[in-house]
């Protein structure tokens, strides 16, 4: 399916400040920093609610994921996959962005799919952050990092990934 790429941060879009309170209520004023009972912080625990949208986003949009979060570093692609899996991922993650461009995003995602051969693949970047790449080319579906992704997030992101954006 490398022809349609999900290119996905992780905080902000799968986990929300609302996700981060309720996390943080369950497992106690320090979990953040603490975890919860197995010693596992918020990063190492995704929100399934919000992976079931990107669920919706895989399945709909026949689409591949990319992973271009901070999540990323000091992980590699199957342990990527098998932490969302945890939170009841059913598609497949195909890489991880490299680092380097001074942060941007855009750019790492550029490089990305020019080193892989995917400059023709259908994009669309789910962040809640902007990104000059996805602003310019309409590719990016911002989130609002309250909130995370929403069901009006994944109608645009599987529009774009059709073609019909």
């Amino acid at each position: 399916m490398d022809d349609r790429l999900i290119f996905l941060d992780v905080d902000g879009v799968l986990n929300s400040h609302a996700w981060f309170k309720k996390f943080n209520e369950k497992h106690g004023r320090n979990a953040s920093i603490a975890g919860d009972r197995d010693g596992k912080g918020p990063s190492e625990h995704i929100d399934p609610k919000t992976v079931e949208r990107l669920n919706r986003i895989v399945e709909v949009g026949k689409a591949d994921v990319v992973l271009s979060s901070t999540w990323r570093a000091g992980r590699t692609v199957t342990q990527i996959q098998e932490l969302l899996e945890r939170s009841g991922f059913r598609g497949r993650v195909i890489g991880k962005t490299g680092h380097g461009f001074n942060g941007e995003r855009g750019l790492q995602i550029l490089n990305w799919l020019e080193l892989t051969g995917n400059e023709k693949a259908t994009v669309v970047i789910l962040d809640d952050e902007e990104s000059d790449l996805g602003r310019v080319l309409g590719i990016l579906v911002k989130t609002d990092s309250k909130v995370g992704i929403t069901d009006e997030d994944v109608m645009k992101a599987v529009e774009i990934l059709k073609g019909e954006r």
